[in-house]
């Protein structure tokens, strides 16, 4: 249970600070900055093992925010294709 309170928290502040570098085109609500925050962590980590050659583990913070700026930018590009 204490884990999925961190990853929500961890998640929360990486997409706010991904909003903060980056700002949506339209305002977002708590959720979908954590989501973004999440999966940024997730492929964040997910990059980091891949340049490293290591089994998978979570991204720090920095590249927790990569990956929520790179995921924003996919979340994007779907909303400008969707009417």
């Amino acid at each position: 249970m204490f884990s999925i309170i961190v990853w929500i928290v961890f998640g929360w502040i990486a997409g706010s600070v991904a909003e903060w570098l980056w700002p949506p085109a339209k305002p977002t609500s708590r959720w979908q900055t954590i989501a973004v925050g999440v999966a940024g962590s997730v492929a964040g980590g997910l990059a980091g093992s891949l340049v490293s050659g290591d089994h998978y583990r979570p991204a720090g913070l920095v590249l927790s925010v990569v990956g929520a700026v790179a995921c924003m930018a996919i979340w994007r590009k779907l909303d400008e294709v969707q009417p």
